[in-house]
């Protein structure tokens, strides 16, 4: 009998787990679920002439829910930082958009807040479309994230979405015409969603790729959450923009296109970076190898 050689050695019990924890048919079948799940939202909402809450659900919630269930640690931090900067900070976005022409709910027709003026389905839209992009992002990275982010980012990002929210509802009293912002996505998608993501990338190459593989997901599944949404005329866009295009007949801005459907979802990525801060300096050294 030869003698065994290190090539012949049993694989050691970590690499077992690792090859059991994420067989090839598991990801095939996830890639699956991802490709079809957003047509079977659209035939469901076709089929039972549902409105634009059903499909805050179907698109967003239910997919993000299903995530959260795999990591389940991040369900309680994910909805914190969704509600401490993605409720604020739609108040006024959508303000600004819908003074600027930029987007219009049609049908059915907004249920707006006391005071604060936003839409019902614009709330739940922006925390369910932060709360699942932070699932995505996570699920993408293969982390969890730390159950104790730091303190003084958490408060810094939680002063800036409210600060401005604070500063656009006195203006909106004092000052109402200093709302009205020409191309205002335009500017709002380059400082916003495009520039925190070009630093994010610049900053820590890293993020690169699991940056990409969320935008890439996001042009699938929010374009035919898009088509969806035109189709049955929940929304429009009334106003002016620096250009078209037309997937499948439905016109959709450049602007819409590139930061709301591509971009969003990796710029709520970032910014939920930056709330967690140094995660990598805070987890334990197991868990760091494993990130």
């Amino acid at each position: 009998m030869e003698p065994e050689t290190p090539h012949s050695a049993a694989p050691a019990p970590a690499q077992v787990w690792l090859a059991a924890a994420n067989p090839a048919p598991q990801r095939a079948g996830e890639a699956a679920v991802i490709l079809a799940w957003p047509l079977l939202a659209m035939w469901l909402l076709e089929r039972f002439e549902a409105g634009m809450m059903a499909s805050v659900a179907l698109f967003l919630i239910v997919p993000a829910a299903l995530l959260a269930l795999e990591r389940p640690r991040i369900i309680v931090p994910a909805l914190a930082f969704s509600l401490a900067i993605g409720a604020p900070s739609i108040v006024w976005i959508d303000e600004l958009g819908s003074i600027g022409g930029q987007w219009e709910i049609v049908a059915p027709l907004p249920v707006e807040l006391p005071l604060i003026g936003v839409s019902v389905q614009s709330l739940s839209w922006a925390v369910a479309h932060f709360f699942s992009s932070v699932v995505a992002w996570e699920k993408i990275k293969g982390t969890t994230s730390i159950a104790r982010p730091s303190l003084r980012r958490v408060g810094l990002c939680a002063a800036w979405a409210w600060g401005l929210l604070a500063v656009f509802l006195a203006i909106k009293a004092w000052f109402p015409a200093w709302l009205q912002v020409h191309y205002f996505y335009l500017w709002f998608g380059l400082l916003l969603i495009l520039a925190p993501v070009v630093v994010s990338c610049l900053a820590k190459p890293r993020f690169v790729r699991p940056l990409v593989i969320l935008a890439v997901l996001g042009l699938f599944w929010k374009t035919a959450y898009e088509i969806a949404a035109l189709r049955n005329e929940w929304w429009r866009f009334p106003g002016e923009f620096v250009g078209w295009v037309a997937p499948f007949g439905y016109r959709i801005p450049i602007e819409e296109l590139v930061f709301w459907i591509v971009l969003f979802s990796p710029s709520i990525a970032v910014f939920w970076e930056f709330w967690n801060g140094s995660r990598a300096a805070r987890l334990p050294r197991r868990e760091r190898r494993r990130s």
